[in-house]
């Protein structure tokens, strides 16, 4: 089973977002290559194809390897989810964008790549870019002290604000409950199960109690937004090519407030079934 515990960083913060822009600008160099590889040739190229070709970049250079690895596999999962809308119907998906060459991007430090010295500090393996190696310091949940944790798995830098970082997510493993234990024992267990047009059904065996949580009001935020976007783009110029063009400032501001309506729909949701089990618990 993995955990995931929230710390604040509270030193070598430029450092850490000088990182994050470096890793910006190679996920903007990518993507570049990307679609210059698609206008010439009428091919994407994979994941492993892009890797082979820039792993001997400078910029590729200034990051451990598992970063730049990382870096352009979410541009690859990002392809195949603007692919895989498009497959489905949907005429308003677009292929990803460039990020903003100022705003640093979220990356990752594998197990092999820091190293937890206390409650309060994390060495980290920052290859060239910085010169040496830095011993971060962070603020944790005092009731999950940071030291006690024996499998770390991963340490992710996120950037909520591009002026500052916020977080660093720390997961780690922890062994799995066993057939029979005592919260199995007391009955307490609620199972949930994922969908679409049901996001949540969820079973308590304390009470034989099943909770049903509906998509309609999410598919029907989506619908909405869709034919607000789609009524837009059929009011934009076409281009040179004759092609009519897929965005504008307004499009982009209806995809972001479906995208926070959405996200507020379902964190409802979430509240909703984490207060449950604990009335239960």
């Amino acid at each position: 089973m993995r955990l995931t515990t929230v710390l604040k960083i509270c030193s070598h913060k430029e450092e850490l977002k000088r990182t994050g822009k470096v890793v910006t600008v190679l996920y903007n160099l990518a993507n570049y290559e990307r679609r210059k590889t698609w206008k010439e040739t009428g091919k994407i190229p994979n994941y492993y194809q892009q890797y082979y070709a820039l792993r001997n970049h400078e910029l590729a250079r200034l990051l451990p390897s598992h970063t730049v690895q990382q870096t352009l596999k979410t541009l690859e999962q990002n392809y195949r989810s603007w692919y895989g809308l498009r497959k489905n119907g949907d005429k308003t998906a677009r292929p990803p964008g460039f990020r903003k060459p100022k705003h640093p991007s979220t990356f990752r430090f594998t197990n092999y790549q820091f190293k937890i010295l206390g409650d309060n500090t994390i060495r980290l393996t920052t290859k060239n870019l910085l010169g040496e190696n830095i011993e971060v310091k962070v603020k944790g949940n005092p009731k999950t002290p940071i030291s006690r944790i024996e499998k770390a798995q991963t340490l992710t830098i996120v950037f909520r604000n591009w002026k500052k970082i916020t977080t660093a997510n720390l997961t780690y493993k922890i062994p799995d409950p066993e057939e029979g234990a005592e919260g199995e024992e007391n009955g307490k267990i609620m199972g949930i199960d994922l969908g679409i047009k049901n996001i949540a059904t969820t079973y308590n065996t304390a009470d034989e109690e099943f909770r049903v949580y509906k998509g309609g009001k999410i598919l029907s935020t989506q619908h909405y937004f869709n034919k607000q976007i789609q009524k837009l783009q059929k009011k934009l110029p076409k281009k040179e090519d004759g092609k009519t063009q897929q965005y504008s400032k307004n499009i982009t501001k209806l995809h972001r407030k479906k995208a926070r309506q959405i996200k507020q729909q379902l964190h409802c949701i979430a509240k909703d079934i984490v207060k449950t089990c604990e009335k239960r618990a």
